[in-house]
């Protein structure tokens, strides 16, 4: 199954987002959970 070019790095960059996102999450609350 081949994946137009731009949808391809749409997906790419949507998981890339949400990998960046979800650690920095958890990093804030766990700060605000230590004060």
């Amino acid at each position: 199954m081949v994946l137009h070019p731009v949808l391809s790095i749409l997906m790419m960059a949507k998981h890339m987002i949400i990998n960046v996102k979800m650690p920095s999450f958890l990093a804030v609350s766990i700060i605000q959970n230590e004060h």
